[in-house]
């Protein structure tokens, strides 16, 4: 499909996405446009990466989400051969039920919260790194204007 990003490919060279000598700021708004573009197309890979990292990180620095996602995963990870075992509720209601516990952990625990400024963390990354890095195929895409 014609405009669409391949986020499921192999991720650039982490040297060329972090490599210092590379990070200018733009002259003017619309070099800063097409800047951005292309890196958003060409470093996708990388940025789900980042992106992910931050709202592992944010989730995981608060200790009672991170006990309480962890724990309800573990839980219920140790004990799917017990569900299917018990003869008076369906599979789709058991997990129907363990669905809820941890609806009401991600409410209860704020994790909804701390997964969204997690998201606005990566988000925020990956934009300021879209447009400040200079790359060479954005070089001469704006120098050249094809």
């Amino acid at each position: 499909m014609a405009g669409t990003v391949e986020v499921f490919r192999e991720p650039a060279s982490w040297h060329e996405f972090f490599r210092s000598d590379s990070f200018e700021k733009p002259v003017v708004l619309s070099a800063a446009l097409v800047r951005a573009t292309e890196n958003l197309k060409f470093y996708a890979p990388n940025y789900a990466i980042l992106g992910s990292g931050c709202v592992l990180l944010t989730t995981l620095s608060s200790p009672v989400v991170a006990v309480a996602l962890l724990g309800s995963a573990g839980f219920a990870a140790a004990h799917a051969k017990d569900y299917r075992g018990m003869g008076r509720f369906s599979q789709r209601a058991v997990y129907s039920a363990l669905g809820a516990i941890a609806l009401c952990l991600v409410v209860f625990t704020n994790a909804l919260v701390v997964m969204c400024l997690g998201l606005l963390l990566g988000a925020g990354a990956c934009g300021a790194h879209a447009v400040m890095h200079d790359s060479p195929v954005v070089f001469d895409v704006i120098n050249t204007g094809s």
